[in-house]
C-alpha cells in the first residue's frame, strides 16, 4: 500500500470527495442519486473493513449525511420498529412503521450510538412519522441534555409545527447552515387573489398576524440565540414579513435565503445596517407605491444578489441602495404577470450601471415569465448589459415570449463580452419572430475565446452558409444546445461548418426524441475523427519518409 493511503488527512479528504461529488451532481434523476447513494454507501462500509488505517476515515464519510434518525435509532435494541395504521387527509388509513421505546437502554447500544452520531455533518430533520419529537426528546435526556448531534454544520429542518423545538436538541454550538421549511404554516387564501402590492400593504398591519406567525418570531428569536456560528440561514416557503424581525439579530451571517416572502424597503433597510458581513442575499422585493425612498446604507460585502419582483420596484431598490461595489452575481426574476415593455424591463439594468454597482459584474440572469409578443431584439432588452466587458456568464429566461433574435444581436455580444464562459438565450422561437443564422456563431468563435457552453432556443439552419473551404481554428466551445425539435436543411454540411469553428464540441447527451440538431453533433464529431484519422496519416507517412 503507498505511504499516502496510510495518513488519515488524506483518505478523509479521498473518502469525503466520494461523498461531495454526488452531492454536487445534479445532472442526475431521483431515482438514480438513490441509487448512486446506496452504492456509495455500500462502497465506505467495505472500505472501513479493509484495514485499520481505512476504518476511521470511512465511517466518517458514512455518517456524513444522514436524512433521518433511523440509522441511529437502529442501532439501539430498546427501539421498535412497530407497523401501526394512520389516517390521511383523502387516502383513508394506511401502515406505517413507528419506532415505540421498548425496554431498557443497553450502555454499550448507546455508546455505539454516540459514536457514530459525532460523526454526521449534513442532516435532514423531516416531519418523520417514523420518529416523533417524543423520540428526539427521550434521547436528549439519556444524552444528559448535551447535543445528540454535536459536529452538525448543516440542518435542514421540517417542523411539524411552528412550536416544535425538537431540532434544538440535535445541536445548535456548531451549525453553520440552517435551512427551515415551514410547510406547516400557509398565507391566508384571500392574499392569493390580490394584487402584490394590495397584499404588501395588508402584511404591514400587525394586526394581519396569526398565532403561528407570532410563534415563527418566536422560533427565530430562539435561533438566534442558539447559533453563534451560523452563516446560513434559508426559509424557502413564505412567511409573514412581521415576523422576520428577529433576522437582524443573526449578525454573523453571511447568505440569507428568503425567496418567497415580500420584502419591503423597511425590511431591506433593517437586514443592511445589522448583517454587515452579508455576502449572498435572496429575497422577493415588494414595495407599496406610497413608501418613501429613503436611502438603504449596508451591503458593502454583497458579491451575490437574486431579487424577485416587479421592474419598477427593482429599479427603486437600486437607486435607494448605496453602491455595491462588490457584486459578482446577479439574478433578477420578474413575477408572472401584466406584460410590460422592453424599455421597462431594462430600466433595472440601466439604473445598475448609472449608480455605480457592480463594476466587475461576471454573472448576471434575467428571468420573464410573462407570456408575450414583441417586434423588440434581445439585444435591445439586454442594452445595459452590453457595457459590462467583464461579464462572464449571461442567461435570459424568457420561455414565454416572442423577442426577435438577430444576427446582429450576437455580434454585439461576442463583442461586448470578450470574456463569455457560458452564454443561454431562451425565448419563444415558435412565436414566429426572427431567429440567428447558424453563420452568426462565428462571432463567438472569434471574440469569445473562453466560451465553453452555448445555449438558444432555435438557430435558423436554412440561411445560407459561407463558402467552402473553412479554416479550423483552435477553440474550447464544449457545448451548444438548442430547445425546439426541428428539421436541419443538410446536417452534414452544417456539421462540418460547426466542426470547423469548434473543433471540440461534444456531442449531446442521448435523447429519446432527437431533433435535427442533434444529427448536426454527430456529424460534427465525425468529421473532428475524420481530421485526427487523417493527422494520424500524414504523421505516419512524414515518419516513413523521415527513416
Amino acid at each position: 500500500m503507498h505511504r499516502a493511503l496510510s495518513n488519515p488527512d488524506v483518505l478523509s479528504h479521498l473518502f469525503l470527495k466520494m461523498v461531495q461529488d454526488l452531492e454536487e451532481n445534479d445532472d442526475i434523476g431521483f431515482a438514480q442519486r438513490l441509487q448512486l447513494e446506496a452504492e456509495l454507501r455500500a462502497t465506505l462500509l467495505r472500505c472501513a473493513l479493509v484495514c485499520r488505517a481505512f476504518c476511521d476515515p470511512a465511517l466518517t464519510a458514512l455518517w456524513w449525511r444522514l436524512d433521518n434518525l433511523v440509522p441511529l435509532l437502529r442501532l439501539l435494541s430498546c427501539f421498535v420498529p412497530t407497523k401501526v395504521k394512520r389516517n390521511t387527509s383523502g387516502e383513508g388509513p394506511r401502515d406505517e412503521t413507528l419506532y415505540l421505546l421498548k425496554g431498557e437502554l443497553c450502555p454499550k447500544e448507546w455508546e455505539r450510538f454516540c459514536h457514530y452520531a459525532r460523526r454526521v455533518r449534513v442532516f435532514n430533520h423531516p416531519k418523520n412519522a417514523s420518529v416523533t419529537p417524543h423520540i428526539v426528546s427521550q434521547l436528549s435526556k439519556w444524552n444528559n441534555g448535551a447535543p445528540l448531534l454535536p459536529g452538525m454544520k448543516d440542518l435542514t429542518w421540517l417542523p411539524a409545527s411552528p412550536t416544535d423545538t425538537s431540532a434544538l436538541l440535535l445541536g445548535t454550538e456548531s451549525l453553520e447552515s440552517l435551512h427551515i421549511v415551514l410547510d406547516c404554516i400557509e398565507l391566508p387564501d384571500e392574499y392569493q387573489w390580490i394584487s402584490r402590492h394590495e397584499k404588501m400593504e395588508l402584511l404591514r398591519d400587525p394586526l394581519s398576524r396569526n398565532t403561528g406567525d407570532k410563534q415563527i418570531e418566536k422560533m427565530l428569536v430562539t435561533y438566534s440565540e442558539c447559533t453563534p456560528r451560523l452563516k446560513t440561514l434559508e426559509l424557502p416557503i413564505s412567511v409573514h414579513p412581521l415576523c422576520l424581525a428577529p433576522v437582524a439579530r443573526f449578525t454573523h451571517l453571511t447568505a440569507l435565503h428568503l425567496p418567497e416572502t415580500p420584502f419591503d424597503a423597511r425590511l431591506i433597510r433593517d437586514i443592511a445596517s445589522n448583517l454587515k458581513i452579508l455576502e449572498t442575499l435572496m429575497i422577493d422585493v415588494l414595495l407599496t407605491p406610497y413608501e418613501p425612498d429613503a436611502s438603504i446604507v449596508g451591503f458593502r460585502h454583497l458579491s451575490t444578489l437574486d431579487v424577485t419582483g416587479s421592474a419598477t420596484d427593482l429599479t427603486r431598490l437600486f437607486k435607494m441602495i448605496n453602491p455595491l461595489r462588490e457584486l459578482r452575481a446577479l439574478v433578477l426574476t420578474f413575477p408572472n404577470g401584466i406584460p410590460e415593455l422592453t424599455q421597462t424591463y431594462r430600466r433595472p439594468l440601466e439604473v445598475l450601471k448609472e449608480c455605480g454597482h457592480a463594476p466587475a459584474l461576471a454573472s448576471c440572469k434575467l428571468s420573464i415569465s410573462t407570456r408575450w409578443n414583441t417586434s423588440d431584439t434581445v439585444a435591445q432588452l439586454l442594452e445595459p448589459l452590453l457595457s459590462f466587458p467583464t461579464l462572464e456568464h449571461v442567461s435570459l429566461q424568457a420561455g414565454l415570449c416572442g423577442y426577435q433574435v438577430t444576427e446582429g444581436d450576437l455580434e454585439r455580444m461576442a463583442r461586448a463580452w470578450p470574456k463569455l464562459e457560458s452564454l443561454a438565450l431562451k425565448w419563444n422561437a415558435k412565436a414566429g419572430g426572427t431567429t440567428p443564422p447558424l453563420r452568426a456563431l462565428a462571432h463567438f468563435a472569434q471574440h469569445c475565446p473562453d466560451l465553453r457552453t452555448l445555449i438558444l432556443s432555435h438557430i435558423d439552419t436554412y440561411a445560407p452558409l459561407p463558402p467552402e473551404p473553412y479554416k479550423v481554428r483552435p477553440h474550447g466551445l464544449l457545448h451548444i444546445f438548442t430547445l425546439h425539435s426541428y428539421r436541419v436543411k443538410d446536417p452534414k454540411a452544417i456539421g462540418k461548418y460547426v466542426s470547423a469553428l469548434f473543433p471540440n464540441i461534444l456531442v449531446a447527451v442521448p435523447d429519446p426524441r432527437p431533433s435535427g440538431w442533434d444529427q448536426v453533433l454527430h456529424m460534427a464529431n465525425a468529421w473532428r475523427v475524420a481530421r485526427a484519422e487523417k493527422a494520424k496519416q500524414l504523421q505516419a507517412e512524414r515518419a516513413a519518409q523521415g527513416s
